[in-house]
């Protein structure tokens, strides 16, 4: 009998590849998510310090220019914060989208692997079974072999 054979290796292939392409979109997508959280961060964290510096500057006495300088400053990097937020939203937007396409590229896969381990399954049982039936075979001609040579032999 011959080696097993899964029909279906080709399309399992190519959903493994399938599988492979996106996880990798998931990871990218991950990658968004994280990096537009850390620039959200470092917004907060210089529009603190310029209000920080805007604090001792009023304290010491500050001009109207400086102050409309500061004023604007902090306007832009408060806009920078919901623009970066709204971006972040849109990337754990797609994440999610990714996650769903992951994970429903995983399921399509694991279906076709369940299937090759059932006919995998199937194949060695056959075989086995054909292995069974050769060897009651030959115990059947041996037998019969034994049982010819004592009848001869009686004669």
């Amino acid at each position: 009998m011959h080696r097993f054979n899964f029909k279906l290796s080709s399309l399992l292939d190519f959903r493994e590849y399938l599988e492979q392409l996106a996880r990798k979109e998931t990871a990218l997508a991950y990658k968004d998510v994280k990096e537009s959280g850390r620039a959200i961060k470092e917004l907060k964290q210089r529009y603190k310090k310029t209000t920080r510096a805007l604090d001792k500057k009023v304290f010491n006495g500050i001009n109207s220019v400086q102050l409309q300088l500061f004023t604007r400053y902090l306007a832009a990097v408060d806009h920078g914060i919901v623009e970066e937020k709204l971006r972040e939203k849109e990337f754990k937007r797609k994440l999610d989208e990714r996650i769903a396409r992951l994970t429903e590229k995983s399921i399509d896969k694991k279906v076709l692997e369940q299937l090759k381990g059932k006919k995998e399954m199937e194949y060695m049982e056959e075989f086995r079974k054909s292995e069974q039936e050769i060897i009651d075979e030959i115990v059947s001609l041996k037998k019969a072999r034994e049982l010819n040579r004592d009848r001869t032999s009686e004669n």
